[in-house]
């Protein structure tokens, strides 16, 4: 998510009666927020590199996708199990 993600930093709010403003900066990655600070000493900025360009987004998401899957199938078998069991218990 730190790679891929961007989010809003909130940069200024201020109230005018009852009204807050909010100014936000552009949407930017954690990962590229910090590069951007150049507040990294080079080895860890070369290894969040590395990772980053070894990174595929779509493959992340397959990933995911089927652990999802897998868990979802789990998680029906755990019911099908419970049931019978209470099934055979009323029996």
């Amino acid at each position: 998510m730190n790679f891929f993600l961007p989010s809003m930093k909130l940069l200024a709010k201020h109230r005018e009666g009852a009204k807050v403003h909010k100014r936000y900066d552009r949407p930017t990655t954690p990962y590229a927020r910090l590069i951007a600070l150049r507040a990294l000493d080079e080895a860890t900025q070369e290894r969040l590199e590395r990772q980053y360009l070894s990174l595929n987004p779509a493959e992340l998401r397959r990933r995911l996708t089927n652990n999802e899957r897998k868990l979802a199938r789990m998680c029906a078998l755990k019911m099908q199990t419970r049931e019978r069991k209470e099934v055979a218990a009323t029996a």
